[in-house]
């Protein structure tokens, strides 16, 4: 009684600073305070219905563009998803929902990644705004994973879907929703291949809309009824984006689930699939503007990995790169923008973490090959292909982190029913 006596009155303390805190903050900022006190109202909600809440999350970091920010002093830019992303995490440290043992191995991460910020900053003068990327849209994300890996199961395949809808209706009637509407942003620019304006969604890119419908297919095994369909919608919206990373990722799941299932009716309906979605993505891939188009890309992808790649450090900033003071963004010889997830982290904090992220890996690979991988890793290792090839930008690489925590949770499943039959 003591024990839930003083829980209820540090409750009752909290509550009432918040109050005085709102108070204050609104009459100097009403916008602020009114912020602050949704993001207390949803924290109330997701700790009572975090399942509810998750779900919610999950479709606003889908249709929200990540380029819909706010400025806070000392943090710098902070996208508004990000934002609702950290209020459910409070949620779930206070409320508790899905603790287990899990939780440890996303606390590793979290050591791991600061450290390694850590050092890069000690090592170089690392920008510590790049810290502040690592915790909200790394550690953040894969928390919220972690504690709601049923969640992203259901909640992913059927907001894919409505996704791949949303792609494909773009493509065929050339309406862009955020092109114009919302916080200007050069994320609204419309990317062309060959005559065909590509889909964006909500993701900025055709490449990251791609990503995220990718990651999303291989949970379409956990829907109950529906998966056909969901399949079919989630792959067009993949071919509405015209961009071939992420319909290399699609075909990636496709194998490693025939490899996983292994039977002569799933290996047939494989081929013919395949044959189909051959067929569909020739006119879209196959014109003359679109391979000059594709050639122009691979073009200044060499061209940069080249420039960089001798740039790197085994910890720390690479050596030349600086902060552009008009943009705030970093430049790596010259170039502001490289497409790979990989190359771009060990280029801010060396190539030294980039080896123990890929020891990592290994035994999800391993898994992998003795055809035991769950949907979830298969996702994750189809993803691999995107991490190489786009860096870590908009809403799919809060779904990234987020899918690294949900394949935590799933190993941490994995070897507990292990321990427990032994």
């Amino acid at each position: 009684m003591r024990v839930q006596s003083l829980k209820n009155a540090t409750l009752l303390a909290v509550a009432g600073l918040l109050v005085v805190g709102f108070i204050a903050i609104a009459a100097a900022n009403p916008v602020v305070g009114m912020g602050m006190l949704a993001a207390t109202v949803y924290i109330a909600w997701a700790i009572k219905h975090p399942t509810s809440a998750g779900a919610a999350w999950i479709f606003a970091v889908a249709v929200v563009p990540q380029w819909w920010s706010f400025s806070i002093p000392g943090i710098g830019s902070v996208g508004f998803t990000t934002a609702v992303g950290v209020a459910l995490a409070l949620a779930l440290l206070v409320g508790g929902a899905g603790r287990g043992a899990a939780d440890r191995y996303v606390a590793i991460f979290a050591v791991l990644v600061l450290a390694a910020v850590g050092l890069a900053l000690l090592a170089t003068d690392l920008q510590s705004f790049i810290v502040r990327d690592f915790l909200l849209v790394w550690i953040v994300p894969a928390f919220v994973g972690v504690r709601l890996a049923p969640t992203f199961r259901t909640t992913l395949p059927v907001v894919g879907a409505i996704i791949g809808v949303w792609s494909v209706l773009e493509l065929a009637t050339g309406l862009h929703v955020f092109e114009t509407f919302g916080q200007v942003s050069t994320w609204q620019t419309i990317q062309y291949r060959g005559a065909f304006a590509r889909s964006e969604a909500a993701f900025g890119t055709p490449i990251a809309l791609g990503a995220f419908l990718a990651l999303a297919l291989p949970f379409v095994t956990y829907l109950r009824r529906g998966r056909a369909l969901a399949t079919i919608l989630i792959v067009a919206g993949v071919l509405a984006t015209i961009s071939r990373s992420p319909l290399i990722a699609v075909l990636v799941v496709g194998v490693l689930l025939v490899y996983r299932l292994a039977t002569i009716r799933v290996v047939v309906a494989a081929a013919l699939a395949a044959v189909v979605l051959g067929v569909l993505a020739g006119p879209l891939f196959g014109s003359d503007d679109a391979g000059a188009d594709t050639a122009g890309s691979n073009f200044y992808r060499e061209n940069a990995i080249n420039a960089v790649i001798g740039t790197l450090r085994p910890i720390g900033l690479a050596d030349g790169a600086y902060v552009d003071p008009r943009s705030g963004s970093l430049l790596f010889t010259g170039f502001n923008s490289i497409d790979s997830a990989v190359l771009l982290t060990g280029l801010v904090i060396g190539w030294l973490p980039l080896i123990l992220a890929a020891l990592a890996i290994i035994p999800v690979v391993v898994t992998a090959l003795r055809r035991k991988a769950s949907p979830e890793e298969i996702a994750f290792l189809a993803q691999l292909t995107m991490v190489a090839s786009l860096a870590f930008i908009t809403g799919w690489q809060i779904m990234f982190f987020a899918l690294v925590g949900v394949v935590m949770s799933q190993r941490a499943d994995r070897r507990a029913r292990v321990t427990s039959t032994a």
